[in-house]
């Protein structure tokens, strides 16, 4: 059925709900896998004498996270016993969403996976939401895989 499945995982417990329903569909379709961590970070500030400006902690905790979750991700690729690779892309001032959809037509996906914490109306709106606007940008299909860390349910939902 898939060939190809892109799971995007930040290192948060949805997105690990996510990758475990990616790794099921390629355990299924005998697909490969692509774990992608997206790492926001903007171009730094020089100065006249060409030194970084910045700060330089929030990147590298960032950095150290997306190992993390990589580790992670290669770990459940072991588990699964499914073919996976694992990536970290920086955004480069890009929104992750567009990012994340680079790397699906990048990479010749035929399904993305992503995590989404169920929020609604206005606690939404102020936060944003990636997987709504990678949805809106998206070539190919995307599952959901909504938690709700309120309640600690979980559930599917598939946007085509």
């Amino acid at each position: 059925m898939y060939r190809h499945i892109l799971a995007a995982i930040d290192g948060s417990y949805g997105a690990r709900l996510a990758l475990e329903q990616a790794l099921v569909l390629a355990q299924d379709s005998h697909a490969a896998v692509t774990a992608i961590c997206v790492i926001e970070c903007s171009t730094p500030f020089v100065n006249i004498c060409g030194d970084y400006i910045g700060e330089e902690a929030p990147v590298t905790l960032e950095r150290e996270a997306a190992a993390a979750a990589l580790e992670e991700a290669n770990d459940l690729f072991s588990v699964y016993r499914v073919k996976g690779k694992s990536h970290t892309l920086a955004s480069r001032g890009k929104d992750i969403a567009t990012v994340l959809s680079h790397a699906a037509d990048m990479y010749d996906v035929d399904l993305v996976v992503m995590g989404t914490h169920g929020r609604r109306g206005l606690r939404r709106f102020a936060l944003g939401s990636v997987a709504e606007s990678f949805l809106r940008i998206s070539n190919v299909p995307v599952l959901f895989v909504r938690h709700d860390p309120e309640s600690s349910e979980s559930e599917m939902r598939v946007a085509l």
